[in-house]
């Protein structure tokens, strides 16, 4: 946000530019450079512009489906896995990938509940500290105990898959639209 109001830009939703670059500050700063370049008369990027000049891979798409699916919003959890079908990607590598991101929040979630600030849990869990931030405050309206039923949930969808008793995209689907549903433990 700094690095942008250096040169007089600014941006409709930063949140939203994140979701699609994801936290590598590299990458960041080149996707900005790239967006100032293109809006150099107005300096107002838009979501639009985002839509247009950024190509995100796969590691930052999963930052969009996670979200989505923490945010509850099972049509664009849906739309995205579509996505990512799409471009040829299977869902086994999905549910690891969602899974990893489910226990980064929890580790997150706990060493924050402990006390740890913003700094020592990337330093503790060597993330990104930007990414770290901005899973905080996704983590925030959510529990341990949540993210651990998620993890649990998407490792009995992997065993269920594997030993053929469901169908991969229908296992999948089934998660993104029930997450929130709690059995009988």
């Amino acid at each position: 946000d700094d690095y942008i109001k250096k040169y007089n830009y600014k941006i409709e939703d930063i949140d939203y530019f994140c979701s699609k670059v994801g936290t590598n500050i590299d990458n960041i700063k080149n996707e900005l450079d790239k967006l100032m370049i293109y809006k150099d008369e107005n300096k107002i990027i838009i979501n639009n512009d985002i839509d247009k000049l950024i190509i995100p891979n796969l590691q930052d798409d999963i930052f969009s489906l996670t979200n989505a699916v923490i945010d509850n919003k099972i049509e664009n959890s849906i739309f995205l896995l579509e996505e990512f079908l799409n471009k040829g990607y299977d869902e086994l590598q999905i549910i690891a990938l969602l899974a990893n991101q489910f226990r980064f929040m929890f580790q997150v979630k706990r060493l924050n509940n402990k006390g740890y600030s913003e700094t020592n849990i990337s330093k503790e869990l060597s993330a990104n500290p930007y990414r770290v931030k901005i899973t905080l405050k996704k983590c925030y309206y959510y529990t341990e105990s949540d993210f651990l039923l998620y993890l649990k949930k998407l490792g009995e969808l992997d065993e269920k898959i594997k030993l053929g008793r469901i169908d991969k995209k229908i296992g999948l689907q089934l998660f993104l639209m029930n997450k929130n549903y709690r059995e009988e433990l």
